[in-house]
């Protein structure tokens, strides 16, 4: 159990730094900076299903997919979500 968390406080570390580093440079309000760290350190962690089907893959591969993820949710999931939400409100809550 120990090595789950050690794994997991890893990779969800980068996911946040990578998704800090990245959010200096914006003019983001700290709240929506902060939902981005955990998403990007949720999607980071995500890497680890790499162990499910390659036990032997070398540690450093699955930070290279976590830090691929990372980049990868806020830029293009977190966008489609968006405008799926949205297109679903816009269908189920339209005002008569």
């Amino acid at each position: 159990m120990e090595n789950f968390w050690k794994l997991f406080a890893t990779l969800f570390g980068i996911g946040a730094a990578v998704s800090f580093a990245k959010s200096l440079k914006s003019k983001k309000p700290w709240r929506e900076v902060v939902s981005e760290l955990i998403i990007s350190g949720l999607f980071a962690t995500g890497a680890a299903t790499v162990y499910i089907f390659y036990p032997t893959v070398p540690f450093i591969a699955v930070v290279g997919i976590a830090s691929l993820l990372t980049i990868l949710g806020i830029n293009f999931f977190s966008e489609k979500l968006e405008k799926g939400l949205q297109l679903a409100a816009d269908k189920y809550l339209k005002k008569d």
